[in-house]
């Protein structure tokens, strides 16, 4: 009886598309072009938001008050990738989940720890240790303006 041999396949993902940012996710993303955090606050239970959003998570109402925060931030799960994905550094690539300040919401962004083995990653990584973002030289006005984040 013959093996039977592994069979492989070569897809390719490209998916372009344009969206409409909307006011809010604007100003958010022209104050990351000028090395700003912006997130604004629920004037009912003053929840702050970062990344902004027009409306509360919590209660609904429209976010109308504006802060900038310091960039100081708290890592709150994160991931580690060993294998190459489209639009992601080369492996192993750590992703977190990150809440900026006092916010009550949190942002996906891509996370940077010195190494010398890829095995170390996940003990460097700690649920709750502090980081700060790490800018671009060039900003254009996307979440990408912040390179990623790092240890502070």
């Amino acid at each position: 009886m013959e093996e039977d041999k592994i069979k492989s396949m070569t897809y390719s993902w490209h998916v372009p598309y344009h969206i409409v940012m909307g006011e809010v996710y604007a100003k958010f993303l022209n104050g990351l072009k000028e090395k700003k955090i912006l997130g604004n606050v629920c004037p009912k239970c003053k929840g702050l938001h970062v990344p902004a959003k027009p409306f509360c998570d919590l209660c609904f109402e429209a976010n109308t008050d504006w802060v900038e925060t310091d960039g100081s931030a708290t890592l709150m799960s994160f991931a580690v990738c060993y294998v190459p994905f489209p639009g992601l550094p080369a492996p192993p690539s750590l992703t977190g989940i990150i809440k900026v300040g006092d916010s009550i919401t949190n942002l996906l962004h891509n996370l940077s720890v010195p190494f010398e083995d890829p095995k170390e990653l996940e003990d460097k990584l700690k649920i709750g240790m502090k980081l700060k973002p790490v800018w671009k030289e060039e900003r254009t006005g996307d979440m990408f303006d912040i390179a990623y984040f790092e240890p502070a």
